[in-house]
């Protein structure tokens, strides 16, 4: 099966906004992503890319994000 996330607003998550994990067939359209924590919209396999296929990132606004350091300091910054 084909996930498809779209027509979705995703702001100031305390972590990641939307996060693809380890997964195939994904399609994140028309996604406004603002004020994560951490990333906007991300995509990840764990160590290994294979695990990890046919993502697509289509239309997305995505601004004002990796917020963990936004004093910009050595002690913070983005995982």
């Amino acid at each position: 099966p084909h996930v498809v996330v779209e027509w979705l607003e995703v702001r100031n998550a305390k972590r990641g906004g939307v996060f693809v994990w380890e997964t195939n067939n994904v399609t994140v359209r028309n996604v406004t992503a603002h004020g994560s924590l951490h990333a906007g919209i991300r995509a990840q396999g764990n160590g290994n890319w294979n695990n990890t296929h046919n993502i697509v990132f289509e239309n997305n606004r995505v601004f004002n994000n990796a917020r963990r350091n936004v004093n910009r300091d050595m002690n913070g910054g983005f995982d």
